[in-house]
């Protein structure tokens, strides 16, 4: 199996700060953090915008100077006192600390930005003997040292500084994804990946079994099914988000992710058992895309998946074996999910492809096999605490239908039918409080079935032997050994182009 990522961002990581100005506070209620892109990461801003009291700083442009704080985490208790207050310490206590977004230096917190749950004179007043003294006053005092509980709860029901708006851009590639607005909060995220799966699978196999043939002889029989796949996908993925925070509220939210996609190879099929198939998700494979993450505000989580589910079953004597090969081409899948304000658009194309088919069916035998073929993008995400997935689904589907019911001259003759149909699926899903909160329902995008082969033909049956009993000389799990009964005389066979 192998798996390739073009292309691919890794992370947006509060560490990789990129062009922030430093040299400026953030004191006239806008702030904005920068993360630079590098080979395996995105490009990214943050911007805040919201009263000129409901945005601050705590970094040293701003006159503090933090005494303690992990950067782990922005849920803690951290002391901090102000060396120069003319550069504005005190705004932070502008119609009150609480509830204040701040801006934190790079080396304290997870993320760039908290909320001040609570502030107060700190208990502990000890200095470090050299700060002690750079700012110890003429009469010898010094200035207090504040304690402030941050966390990342942006969701509070109310804040007396009002609402703040968010704007959150970011880019893989040099591309321009979605639309900025002002005072709200918009997240866009871009990022062009290829994902190809290329192997051969397994779906089901049972036998050799040693079986009664219709003419009293022993036979073997088997019941198998391979793949060979070879897809490859060519996603753009792409998120707008827009609200506000402080109370949390998300006006809308805009997912997409062109693509184009072929998915080719070929299923054989060996059907000369009775039997039940059924397996459901088939893990055939797995591709981790890009991770992003703004600790504290937003991650974003994208993997893509390859499941197949075989299913069908199999009575009397089909005596079936078949090469069904699938080509199936995706061009251009165009879509906005949840608003669907431009109705989802997508090429599909079938070019034509070979069918080996071969069977040497019993008067009454009949074979249903199935297959189903599932690619999915899977985007786990947290904005605000509200998680939520959306899954892209690319559903691929062939069938097998073989019957038999007695000929024109029922006693010496039998009619075998042969028909192959595929389909094209493709929808989207979401679950989660996220998805809750916006009411987003699913969106099929395209759904199709065809029929590429039906064929019926008539042919002789074997002499039948006078010795006929039901044979179990073995039986396994999937499949058992059909009661002997007579066979066409010869296999009815077709090779076609689609």
């Amino acid at each position: 199996m192998r798996f390739i990522s073009l292309l691919v961002p890794n992370a947006i990581l509060y560490g990789v700060y990129g062009k922030n100005d430093w040299s400026k506070a953030c004191l006239d209620g806008i702030c904005s953090f920068e993360v630079e892109d590098e080979p395996n990461s995105m490009k990214g801003t943050l911007n805040l915008v919201g009263s000129l009291s409901a945005i601050s700083d705590i970094t040293p442009i701003a006159g503090w100077h933090i005494l303690n704080c992990s950067n782990n985490t922005n849920i803690q208790t951290i002391r901090l006192v102000c060396v120069d207050e003319s550069l504005g310490c005190d705004h932070l206590f502008q119609n009150g600390a609480q509830h204040t977004v701040v801006r934190l230096p790079p080396d304290c917190g997870s993320g760039p930005f908290v909320r001040v749950a609570e502030h107060r004179v700190s208990e502990d007043q000890s200095l470090p003997s050299g700060l002690a003294q750079a700012l110890s006053k003429r009469d010898g005092a010094l200035p207090q040292i504040i304690s402030l509980q941050i966390d990342d709860d942006f969701n509070q029901e109310s804040s007396p500084h009002g609402s703040i708006s968010f704007e959150i851009r970011a880019q893989g590639i040099p591309k321009a994804v979605g639309k900025q607005q002002k005072r709200q909060f918009t997240r866009i995220v871009s990022s062009e990946q290829t994902v190809e799966f290329s192997n051969t699978f397994s779906l089901f196999n049972d036998g050799p079994l040693t079986c009664v043939a219709g003419d009293g002889d022993e036979q073997e029989g088997s019941l198998f099914g391979n793949l060979i796949l070879d897809s490859e996908f060519n996603i753009t993925i792409s998120f707008n988000v827009n609200g506000t925070a402080m109370p949390l509220h998300i006006n809308t939210f805009q997912f997409s992710a062109p693509t184009d996609a072929s998915v080719r190879g070929s299923l054989f099929v060996d059907a000369s058992l009775e039997g039940v198939i059924s397996a459901v998700n088939l893990d055939l494979g797995s591709a981790d895309l890009f991770f992003m993450e703004i600790p504290g505000i937003a991650t974003f989580s994208p993997t893509f998946t390859l499941t197949a589910s075989p299913d069908g079953f199999i009575s009397d004597q089909p005596n079936l074996a078949a090469t069904i090969e699938f080509d199936f081409e995706i061009s251009d899948l165009q879509f906005v999910y949840p608003t669907n304000l431009t109705p989802a658009t997508v090429g599909v194309s079938r070019p034509s492809v070979p069918i080996i088919m071969s069977i040497s069916p019993s008067q009454n035998a009949e074979a249903t096999i199935g297959l189903t073929l599932v690619h999915t993008l899977n985007v786990s995400m947290n904005v605000f605490g509200l998680p939520g997935s959306a899954v892209v689904q690319y559903e691929f589907l062939q069938s097998v239908i073989v019957s038999a019911t007695p000929g024109t001259n029922s006693a010496v003759s039998v009619n075998g039918c042969m028909e192959v149909m595929n389909g094209v699926i493709m929808d989207i899903s979401s679950s989660g409080s996220f998805f809750l909160a916006l009411r987003a329902s699913g969106l099929l995008i395209y759904e199709d079935e065809i029929t590429v082969l039906s064929v019926c033909r008539q042919m002789l049956l074997l002499p039948s032997s006078t010795r006929l009993t039901r044979s179990l000389l073995e039986k396994k799990d999937l499949a058992n050994c059909p009661a002997p009964a007579p066979t066409s005389l010869s296999p009815i066979s077709i090779i076609q182009m689609t």
